[in-house]
């Protein structure tokens, strides 16, 4: 495939996960983000989010630090660099979500 069409397949399933992040509204119940994000994906987009989710969640982000902020911090960082492709704001959310696991 060439790389122009594969960049936009990238792009087109970052632009979804994007969107259902930035819809996820139920802050007061955060651990449900990973579960809401991955119900407005299709099969796709879905596999891709999880492999973000995977990141964020990473232990080695959040195990080797004294704080969750820093924890936050590290995730974010690695997400940045894995996906440079994927809005900054919705690393943020993602990685908010994530906290929740680690909290």
């Amino acid at each position: 495939m060439h790389r122009s069409l594969v960049t936009a397949d990238v792009m087109c399933l970052m632009d979804q996960i994007e969107e259902a992040g930035r819809t996820f509204d139920a802050w007061q119940h955060p651990w449900t983000f990973h579960d809401a994000v991955c119900n407005a994906l299709d099969q796709r987009e879905k596999q891709q989010f999880n492999m973000i989710w995977r990141a964020a969640v990473n232990e080695e982000h959040w195990l080797l630090t004294m704080t969750l902020h820093q924890g936050a911090v590290n995730a974010e960082k690695a997400l940045s660099d894995k996906f440079p492709n994927l809005a900054t704001d919705v690393i943020h959310l993602i990685v908010n979500g994530a906290a929740y696991e680690w909290k």
